[in-house]
């Protein structure tokens, strides 16, 4: 079972842990729940349906599908809340800007190992 759990949400952003057969593999940063608005908001709860996914801009990545209202959701490389419009970032661990944002380090790496652990294609459960 693959599921992403929220662990803290405030207008600053949504931060969470991507758990895989029940072991901790990313720490993840979204943008703050805006009630699914695009581009501005973080995803509702819920389970989806995700594949991998290449295109020139992101290299390999997965693609969460039918997602209500919303259309290309990515798990993609990326640190802070700059770096997505409503797509969920991965990383080994939480870190701030110099402005005391939060986001996550090691992004590009943590895909390169997550390519390795994750599916093709399967469920996630986004608590």
């Amino acid at each position: 079972m693959i599921s992403l759990i929220r662990k803290h949400s405030s207008n600053k952003g949504t931060y969470g842990e991507l758990i895989v057969d029940g072991m901790l593999a990313a720490y993840t940063c979204e943008l703050p729940w805006r009630h699914n608005q695009r581009n501005i908001s973080c995803i509702p709860t819920g389970t989806y349906k995700v594949k991998r996914r290449w295109s020139p801009k992101y290299k390999s990545h997965w693609i969460i599908q039918d997602v209500p209202n919303r259309a290309y959701i990515l798990f993609h490389a990326g640190n802070f809340l700059a770096d997505t419009r409503g797509c969920v970032l991965v990383g080994d661990r939480y870190l701030r800007d110099n402005n005391g944002i939060m986001g996550v380090g090691n992004s590009r790496t943590t895909m390169k190992r997550l390519q390795a652990i994750l599916p093709r294609k399967f469920d996630l459960i986004i608590l």
